[in-house]
């Protein structure tokens, strides 16, 4: 049987949203050694970022185009459709066989739907809801709840590792 899960040393990780919450997540990736680029609908929030060392795109079409597990932690609704539906969107980039990871703030509507789109794209989308604020997300210790297939949960759960208990 092989082992099919992410690893860090041939896994590119691509990160969207890069606030509060999803600024911290990043960095505890980088950190725990991942392969990991971001991107931020406002630039100017990710220069105080640069510091850590990853990468940080210009066009979210190159993040998600050279990335093999995405995640994503926006604000809102709005915010999450705009980035995932936009002309230059996740959607319009995703390529079969990527994970998403979404861990944004959003109606269970819009989570339904992004599982759906995500399959017709041939992608894996896992939704990922998280309990903490951003102390526990500094510490590691944020839960995650998980939504979606076990095989896709099996083959996060390194990640998972990187930023939950």
């Amino acid at each position: 049987m092989t082992d099919n899960k992410f690893n860090k040393q041939n896994t590119r990780v691509g990160f969207i949203g890069l606030g509060l919450m999803g600024s911290r997540f990043v960095r505890r990736l980088n950190a725990g050694g991942w392969k990991v680029r971001g991107w931020n609908r406002n630039r100017s929030a990710t220069l105080p970022l640069k510091k850590y060392g990853f990468a940080i795109d210009n066009k979210l079409a190159d993040l998600v185009r050279e990335s093999d597990v995405l995640l994503s932690s926006l604000a809102n609704d709005n915010a999450v459709r705009a980035v995932y539906f936009g002309e230059d969107g996740v959607f319009a980039n995703v390529g079969p066989g990527v994970t998403i990871l979404e861990m944004s703030t959003i109606s269970p509507e819009l989570s339904a739907f992004l599982h759906q789109e995500a399959r017709n794209r041939g992608a894996d989308l896992m939704d990922l809801p998280v309990s903490g604020s951003t102390p526990a997300v500094n510490a590691g210790t944020v839960t995650l709840f998980a939504g979606g297939t076990p095989e896709t949960f099996n083959r996060c759960i390194p990640i998972f590792a990187s930023i939950a208990k």
